[in-house]
């Protein structure tokens, strides 16, 4: 339970620090641009991505594809080479993560539906004990 509280927290005040921030470089920085709309939408993104990947839910990759391919747009576009070598890392990670991820969920179901060799068992236990 205290586990939810701190992840709802954490989403709570990631989400509103990313809307403090977006409203502060709208109101106060004249280099502003149309791209700050985007910038928030990617910031929103990836808080949910973390907060769900603290709790080990499958969409945290749903959502990080989606930061990631929302934040390449914006560091493309700003010429920003060092930014894009390190999504296209995060890229590359996420895609590992999500084959992992289906690999172990098939040995879990391949475990949880295999039955065991009770008589190998129970022979084993009478030649130990």
């Amino acid at each position: 339970m205290k586990q939810r509280v701190f992840d709802y927290s954490f989403l709570a005040i990631g989400l509103l620090v990313q809307l403090i921030t977006f409203w502060i470089a709208n109101r106060y920085l004249t280099t502003t641009n149309n791209q700050t709309w985007l910038s928030l939408l990617s910031g929103c993104l990836g808080i949910c991505s973390v907060c769900l990947a603290s709790q080990g839910n499958i969409l945290t990759y749903a959502f990080g594809f989606a930061q990631v391919g929302t934040y390449m747009i914006l560091v493309i576009a700003n010429r920003l080479l060092g930014q894009v070598a390190l999504n296209v890392f995060y890229l590359i990670t996420m895609i590992y993560g999500v084959y992992v991820w289906s690999l172990s969920k098939m040995t879990m179901s391949a475990r949880f539906f295999s039955r065991p060799n009770v008589t190998t068992y129970s022979n084993s236990m009478r030649e130990t004990g």
